[in-house]
């Protein structure tokens, strides 16, 4: 598995482990699947599986990290266009010892984490683990990577987004991404 992007979004040296918040982007499924089964021992459990939730990696298998306005704005408009997909964002922390060049990483700079390093946030902001006994025994060397193209292109997307959503004047209907061509961003409502 690849590094999962984040964009850096907040710090705090408030407490006893100075923090990173970074948020990540997930594809949220409303409708089910079908029946799915689970192996347990030696029965298959049948189940009903409702909403899920996956963490984008890249913008394709073929493609490993995002390089274009228009690779990001499409991949987001194909994702909700189908009925009951949405992007959505979550947040997540680490200690800031993990962060490459801390002293030169600003806000919306996108940073490429393990995997592993990735799992352990989500345990603890799920409630599962204690922050600092989670990260206690993981390692900062290699744990994130800068991603100086990415940043580029996730700030020029944010720059379009906010435009376009500055423009939007209906209270009741949030604008909703629509097309695959580069400037079929949002529908204006």
């Amino acid at each position: 598995m690849d590094r999962v992007p984040v964009l850096l979004d907040a710090f705090s040296d408030e407490g006893e482990i100075s923090l990173v918040r970074c948020l990540y982007f997930h594809i949220e499924v409303d409708e089910t699947l079908g029946l799915w089964t689970l192996g347990a021992g030696i029965a298959q459990i049948p189940f009903f599986m409702v909403g899920l939730a996956g963490i984008l990696l890249a913008p394709s298998v073929t493609e490993p990290r995002f390089v274009s306005v228009p690779q990001l704005s499409n991949l987001f408009s194909a994702i909700e266009a189908r009925d009951g997909h949405s992007v959505e964002t979550g947040d997540i922390w680490f200690p800031q010892r993990f962060l490459p060049y801390r002293n030169q990483m600003h806000r919306g700079a996108v940073l490429r984490i393990e995997p592993k390093v990735f799992l352990t946030a989500m345990q603890v902001r799920a409630g599962g683990r204690d922050f600092t006994e989670a990260f206690e025994n993981v390692t900062s060397e290699g744990a994130m990577e800068n991603s100086p193209e990415e940043t580029r292109v996730f700030a020029e997307w944010s720059k379009i987004q906010i435009s376009e959503f500055g423009r939007w004047q209906n209270v009741e209907y949030p604008p909703r991404r629509h097309g695959t061509g580069d400037n079929d961003i949002l529908d204006s409502l």
